[in-house]
């Protein structure tokens, strides 16, 4: 379904690209649940800028909460706390 944005003709589907505040939390998710220190660090780059919006909420498709939860669960990774934040991750 991804390759089909953009694609004229399809009728329920967003046209043009996902914003990048959405593509962002959800590498941050998979950096953080893959222990990828340098991908969470890429990601909380990028999306610290959008802390006060709904990633994605603008493509009017999917959301991935708010950016602010995204950066706290980052920033929590990044610091080394694993334990209530995180549970059945290793």
């Amino acid at each position: 379904m991804l390759a089909s944005l953009g694609q004229p003709g399809m009728p329920g589907v967003a046209r043009g690209p996902l914003p990048l505040a959405l593509l962002w939390s959800i590498t941050a998710r998979a950096a953080v649940t893959l222990g990828d220190r340098a991908k969470a660090v890429r990601a909380r780059d990028a999306v610290l800028p959008a802390r006060g919006e709904i990633a994605g909420a603008a493509s009017g498709t999917l959301t991935a909460g708010p950016v602010s939860r995204c950066l706290g669960e980052l920033e929590d990774f990044l610091a080394g706390e694993r334990g209530a934040t995180h549970p059945g991750r290793p």
